[in-house]
Order: structure tokens, then sequence, then C-alpha cells
């Protein structure tokens, strides 16, 4: 089953010309952690990754996209909330995840607002929000990768002298 991670894009990207696949384009804190955990063999190996972007509403991880500089307002949020919570109650209808892990910021989170699908699987007690100042958010991202991964390994940074939960090893 697959798990489905939503992110906010990031101020933070890869400059460079042409297209990129979103995931790739974007660098901010967030993208780093999944980078890492899928470099590092601890992310869920069916990984859904949806993307609210400022520019381009919701759009799935692979979406190529320009390099733009474009920052979320809450006139933005208000302009994609009806087309966003929409592309959302789809595409949860369609992966029907076994678990959600959102990862926004106010103003992120008023453009999903409508999405009916979402409320559902709250209620059901299927997402995960994080809370706190980014990296507070980034400790949890990593931290929800890693109890919801396949590998055998966590974060490097939790297994420094200290035996692994899952292995026992060092």
């Amino acid at each position: 089953m697959t798990d489905l991670l939503l992110l906010a894009c990031s101020k933070r990207k890869r400059h460079t010309a042409g297209l990129l696949p979103a995931f790739q384009r974007y660098d901010g804190g967030a993208f780093r952690v999944v980078k890492r955990a899928q470099r590092e063999g601890y992310a869920p190996q069916d990984l859904a990754i949806l993307i609210l972007s400022a520019r381009y509403g919701l759009i799935p991880a692979e979406c190529l996209i320009e390099d733009y500089d474009q920052l979320m307002s809450s006139d933005r949020a208000r302009d994609l909330c009806e087309e966003v919570g929409d592309r959302l109650d789809d595409e949860l209808g369609q992966l029907r995840p076994r678990a959600v892990f959102v990862s926004l910021g106010q103003l992120y989170l008023q453009a999903i607002s409508t999405s009916i699908a979402l409320k559902q699987f709250e209620q059901a007690g299927l997402v995960q929000c994080a809370r706190g100042r980014p990296g507070e958010r980034q400790a949890q991202l990593r931290n929800w990768l890693w109890e919801r991964g396949d590998g055998l390994v966590g974060p490097a940074s939790c297994n420094r002298g200290k035996a692994d939960d899952r292995t026992g090893a060092r």
C-alpha cells in the first residue's frame, strides 16, 4: 500500500535552465530530508509525494516545472483553494494511502482546506500533520519516514553509537 507525503514547495530551488521534475527542482529542508531518507534506504518503498506549489497548485513530484520565484500569499491560497481541494480529493481517492503526512505552513494549509477526503482521512486517524518550526517539522518528517519505511537502517543521526531498534546492529 502507498504512503502519501504532502509537501509545500520551497523557496530554495535548483536554478537550472529548462524543466526538472518538481521533486528535483525544490531543494528546501523537507525535500532534503526525503532525499536523504531515500538515499540511505529508510524511506517507504511505495511513497507518493504531492507538492503544493504557489505557482503550479497541487502537483505530483515527477511533474516537470520551470525555475520560478513566487511566494504563497493569502490571496493566492484563496485562489487555489477550490482547485487544490478537488485535486487532493481525486488523488486521495485514487491512491487510497495507508498513511498521510502533511508538512505545510499556514498559508498552504488554507489552500487545502476544502478537501473533503483529507478530512475523512483525518477522522480515520490516517493523517499526521507536522507542527512547529521548520526544524521541528523536518524532524517529525524524518521520524515518520523511518516509522513508515521498509529499510532496516534508520536515519544516520539516529544510529550513532546505539543499537538499531529493528536489527540490534550498531
